[in-house]
């Protein structure tokens, strides 16, 4: 009979996202321990009004309940390179694998060398393509999902998603079609972690190193999916139609001291002419303002909308985890 290995101890940073939960599900699932979670998020993991909808329709656990069920200690954290301290605040986690998960907390080569090769980044994105922030939103703007959309685990280096790939999953990303993804990519990063990532973390497996300048870092301009009054209308056209619903914004110019902060708007935008000159005009259903070469209108999409749409999209997902347990004989966990 072989010996099962000896559980493991993690320590995550992570923000609040379907792809964290899923990790932590499945690393307990398989026997190991969490010591902490450490965020960036000020709400410290507790999910809002729409992630609890989510939650609640789909049947997937939110990182904060999973931590919550099994007394994982949650810390608020800035800047782990300004941590007093840090190693001594790891080592006193107790934890021997590190991973991080939709944050973009930079991890000090001080803190990967406590780990030895045992920290891994969940990227969603098949590297060594769309490294850097942002990448599901970039390859939708730049029309490259359906070719480099996916899932990548890969060891942490001093590099921003530079380290030995560990596991891939190709999944392919389509505008219109984010619910599906979202689901599949829940399932796939759970086959990826008790496959793959188990067989990193006993020895069984290599990571592969990624080619020296392969791939491409993509980096994302402040507002580069907003809709701003410095772009033409064709490309904020072009935003409507492929930035994911409930992302969508529109940020005043800075010059207009009496509008701050950003509006969220539905997918459609229309030109009534065009541009003015003149100032946005924000009602409570609809906005509108110039952008460089016309003036739009665009329809708000507000808190109920915002409550309608997640039902859906939560519908959608459902359905996608129904067809699969079906096929594996097997329901989706649930907490």
């Amino acid at each position: 009979m072989t010996n099962s290995p000896p559980p493991r101890s993690l320590l995550m940073v992570a923000e609040r996202s379907l792809l964290g939960a899923a990790i932590a599900e499945e690393w307990l699932a398989q026997g190991n321990r969490i010591a902490a979670i450490w965020t960036s998020d000020h709400r410290r993991l507790r999910p809002n009004l729409l992630e609890r909808i989510g939650a609640a329709v789909t049947g997937l656990p939110t990182l904060s309940s999973i931590a919550r069920r099994h007394g994982i200690p949650i810390r608020q954290i800035g800047r782990l390179s300004r941590m007093p301290d840090l190693e001594r605040e790891v080592r006193a986690t107790g934890a021997d694998v590190l991973m991080t998960v939709m944050t973009h907390s930079i991890v000090p080569e001080a803190m990967l060398a406590l780990f030895d090769g045992r920290a891994i980044n969940c990227h969603p994105a098949l590297l060594p393509h769309f490294k850097g922030p942002q990448p599901l939103q970039s390859m939708l703007h730049d029309g490259c999902g359906e070719v480099h959309g996916g899932l990548t685990l890969h060891v942490l280096s001093p590099g921003i998603d530079e380290g030995a790939i560990v596991a891939q999953q190709p999944l392919p990303l389509r505008v219109g079609e984010i619910p599906e993804w979202n689901a599949l990519s829940v399932l796939a990063v759970r086959r990826m972690m008790r496959g793959e990532t188990a067989a990193y973390l006993r020895g069984d497996r290599q990571a592969v190193p990624q080619q020296p300048g392969s791939g491409h870092y993509r980096r994302v301009a402040a507002g580069e999916f907003s809709i701003t009054a410095d772009k033409s209308l064709a490309l904020c056209q072009h935003l409507s139609r492929t930035i994911p619903p409930g992302t969508l914004l529109w940020l005043p110019a800075p010059a207009d001291a009496a509008r701050r902060g950003s509006y969220r708007i539905a997918e459609a935008l229309r030109r009534i002419g065009p541009a003015t000159g003149r100032t946005p005009r924000i009602g409570w259903l609809t906005i509108e303002a110039d952008v460089t070469d016309a003036r739009i209108a665009m329809r708000r999409r507000h808190k109920i909308a915002e409550i309608v749409a997640r039902i859906g999209e939560s519908l959608r997902m459902r359905r996608v985890l129904a067809r699969a347990a079906r096929a594996a004989g097997d329901g989706p966990a649930s907490g």
